[in-house]
């Protein structure tokens, strides 16, 4: 399995698996509740899947990512703005699912480096 991805948020990870275990998609869950997959199924679980489960949070969406040294910095100006947002982990790495009408790339935050943005 040469990825894993993991929604924080307990029903939303359990809603991802359920997705996962009716398409019967192969899939393993690790001893931290991440999912992991072969590249033979990413492109299913990362352009339908994942999208479809973050369709559930917000009609319109965008996922920003930040160096790890500044993972409590986004999150203390998000919750300071009440900018409502979702916690995942793929590959290791910490994104934020955040609805798409925000501009993050125009956050002041001190930060190690500039934060990515993959919109939906």
């Amino acid at each position: 399995m040469d990825h894993a991805f993991q929604f924080l948020d307990a029903d939303l990870q359990q809603q991802f698996i359920e997705e996962l275990e009716k398409r019967a998609i192969v899939h393993r869950v690790g001893h931290a509740g991440e999912v992991r997959f072969g590249q033979d199924v990413q492109q299913t679980i990362e352009n339908e899947l994942m999208c479809e489960i973050r369709d559930r949070v917000f009609a319109s969406w965008q996922i920003v990512t930040c160096p790890e040294a500044d993972v409590a910095a986004y999150r203390a100006f998000m919750s300071k703005h009440d900018i409502r947002f979702q916690e995942e982990i793929s590959d290791g790495e910490r994104w934020f699912l955040i609805p798409r009408k925000h501009r993050p790339h125009s956050w002041k935050i001190a930060s190690s480096a500039a934060a990515k943005l993959i919109r939906s």
